[in-house]
């Protein structure tokens, strides 16, 4: 960082739309979830490293074959990943794929943040809605106020790809007391605003 030199090139082969850390530093998760093709029933892209040797991590979080469209890391270290099987899954996985959770998700999930300290995964959906999970069992803790913006019909072009309306991004301010929102639905003429939800939703 000091120098500014490239210490490391990670060979990846898809274009990377999401990036994310473990809390501890060992791992770097790159995902890409291939234009949100709704048609496909197994799309999407995803790669662990080792930060230690800047090698695939294959072994640290098994995966039992699904394409990782997003991901994210809680605050025991386990990867949070969104995958589909034809249906959409919410998955936590531990290292070595111990103390893991799954639960089917209703709708199609654009965005996912998990909160600084672990406890709540925020998931927005093509609908401009937004669902908070808890982390220890997968149960829905809540739903922010989604009015103005959602939920709303799911918009799709000639090729069956969401249209920019659908897309949304979601992050928790840096103590976790705030829940923000952005995405296509939040824009108006020549401007756009971020929602912002105080009590994280």
């Amino acid at each position: 960082r000091e120098s500014g030199a490239l210490l490391h090139k990670l060979p990846v082969p898809f274009v990377v739309e999401g990036l994310a850390y473990s809390n501890d530093g060992a791992f770097l998760a790159a995902t890409s979830i291939d234009a949100f093709d709704s048609a496909s029933t197994d799309f999407g892209a995803d790669r662990v490293f080792s930060t230690a040797n800047h090698s695939w991590a294959r072994e640290a979080f098994p995966s039992d074959g699904g394409a990782k469209a997003l991901a994210d890391f809680d605050g025991r270290g386990r990867l949070v990943i969104i995958q589909k099987f034809g249906m959409w899954v919410l998955d936590i996985r531990g290292r070595g794929g111990s103390d893991s959770e799954s639960r089917q998700l209703y709708g199609i999930p654009t965005s996912l943040s998990v909160s600084p300290d672990g406890s709540k995964l925020a998931i927005g959906f093509a609908d401009s809605t937004v669902s908070v999970y808890s982390s220890e069992d997968l149960s829905v803790l809540y739903e922010p106020d989604v009015k103005g913006i959602g939920p709303v019909e799911v918009e799709f072009d000639d090729a069956m790809h969401l249209t920019p309306a659908g897309l949304s991004t979601v992050a928790w301010s840096k103590d976790g007391s705030f829940l923000y929102y952005a995405g296509g639905r939040t824009c108006a003429k020549d401007s756009c605003f971020v929602r912002k939800w105080s009590e994280g939703g």
